[in-house]
């Protein structure tokens, strides 16, 4: 679902912030969590 959207919204000329987790299932390890909160605070901290 996410490569999909991530390749309309490039198709429309969109550049989506998007990011992968390598062996991570659904539920991220303790490691995957935390790299999560700093993308996830970076990009706030750039778009807010």
């Amino acid at each position: 679902m996410t490569k999909c959207l991530e390749k309309r919204l490039r198709e429309h000329g969109r550049s989506p912030e998007v990011h992968y987790y390598e062996d991570e299932d659904h539920i991220p390890s303790s490691a995957g969590q935390n790299r999560h909160y700093e993308l996830l605070m970076g990009f706030f901290s750039k778009h807010l």
